[in-house]
């Protein structure tokens, strides 16, 4: 991050040579305060949009977890953990309930 002074040089080094320069630093700066100002409010809207994604997943989760308790996980495949490890799984193949190792 640059100090105060860094940033006023840089902002001045790119003033075009026939502007006064007093008048383009302050539009630079107002410029530049906007610029942050309008991020920061970006930000909150997707902070906002995120909560409010997540407690929407988190009733579509919640209503799938209902279907599945009426599955009776009739049709279902044994998956091993090809190294052999116990990472292995079963999933329902109606209605994608997963469990570990053989399941039901």
């Amino acid at each position: 991050m640059l100090t105060t002074r860094q940033l006023i040089d840089a902002i001045l080094s790119r003033c075009p040579a026939d502007i006064d320069r007093l008048e383009w630093l302050a539009r630079q700066l107002d410029g530049r305060q906007n610029v942050q100002r309008r991020i920061a409010r970006l930000d909150g809207d997707e902070r906002r949009f995120r909560q409010e994604l997540s407690a929407q997943l988190k009733v579509i989760e919640d209503q799938k977890e209902n279907v599945r308790s009426t599955c009776g996980h009739y049709d279902t495949t044994y998956h091993g953990d090809p190294a052999g490890g116990s990472d292995s799984h079963t999933s329902c193949n109606d209605c994608g309930k997963t469990w570990e190792g053989r399941g039901p």
